[in-house]
């Protein structure tokens, strides 16, 4: 599964319980972070955005779910209780 979102949002654990409860939330749990491959593991290469987010900021976030074309994931690195907008544009600049 390939995810193909326009706006991906990542918050923490806490902020993201509140839009899971939405009745337009939609549970969607993504894909690994990793994969292995011969032997070694590697970075699945199908979520785009949150590999080139977890090698700008160097941590994993993960995959909560979807309101249309809004996807949500955790960071539990953040600590702040925020929502961080990122647009599709991040996942084509060079890291």
């Amino acid at each position: 599964m390939v995810i193909d979102a326009k706006y991906q949002i990542v918050t923490n654990h806490y902020v993201m319980s509140f839009i899971k409860q939405s009745q337009y939330f939609q549970v969607n749990l993504g894909v690994a972070a990793t994969m292995e491959r011969n032997g070694d593991r590697l970075l699945n290469e199908n979520d785009k955005f949150a590999g080139s987010y977890g090698l700008q900021y160097k941590t994993t976030i993960y995959a909560q779910g979807q309101i249309g074309d809004l996807f949500f994931y955790v960071d539990y690195g953040i600590v702040d209780k925020i929502l961080e907008r990122r647009h599709e544009e991040l996942i084509k600049k060079p890291i």
